[in-house]
């Protein structure tokens, strides 16, 4: 078996040794031939799982110049940098990400987000958002129980309550302009 090594240019090895080597020395492979391709998010994942979460935001920052608004890579980028204990960065990646759809896990994060920021009440509200989402959605109880502290407030066990109709037209409304503008400019992105 030959042992690669590919090297990042922070002269960081990439190769086999590692669990991840193999992969992220194929995913690496994969991007030289095609720089626009969308491999660099399952790349920049892999770095993560890896604990390389400064390679994974070198990855997200080159794929994101040719697909400025994936959603995919936009949480990830949010996650790195949160990772790497940059959180007022990870902030707006994660909004742009929540902004293109039904982003559960750019949700999570910006709860995460808002709790170490001493905003636990916009932490419950994604959580809301989430629930009215996904109606079977069960959130990671020490994050909810630790907004839900933070915040003031009783544990609740039921659903959320529904907001009144016209909010309710509204939000509707705003996610189908959003849609719109994401199946635009991901038309304009493919050419």
């Amino acid at each position: 078996m030959v042992n690669l090594r590919i090297m990042d240019r922070h002269g960081e090895n990439l190769g086999s040794e590692e669990p991840y080597g193999q992969t992220l020395a194929e995913y690496s492979r994969m991007m030289i031939r095609n720089p626009r391709s969308f491999v660099f998010v399952s790349m920049a994942d892999t770095c993560l799982r890896a604990g390389k979460p400064k390679l994974a935001l070198e990855v997200l920052e080159r794929g994101l110049r040719h697909h400025p608004n994936l959603a995919s890579a936009l949480t990830l980028k949010g996650r790195a940098l949160m990772e790497l204990g940059r959180p007022g960065e990870a902030r707006e990646p994660l909004l742009r990400a929540v902004g293109g759809g039904e982003n559960v896990l750019a949700r999570k994060l910006l709860a995460q987000l808002c709790l170490e920021s001493g905003e636990p009440e916009k932490g419950l509200e994604l959580f809301d958002e989430i629930r009215r989402l996904w109606p079977g959605y069960e959130p990671p109880q020490p994050l909810m129980e630790q907004l839900k502290q933070a915040a003031g407030t009783k544990p609740q066990t039921d659903a959320p309550t529904k907001q009144p109709r016209e909010n309710n037209g509204r939000r509707d409304e705003a996610i189908s302009t959003l849609e719109r503008w994401l199946d635009n400019a991901t038309r304009m992105a493919k050419g």
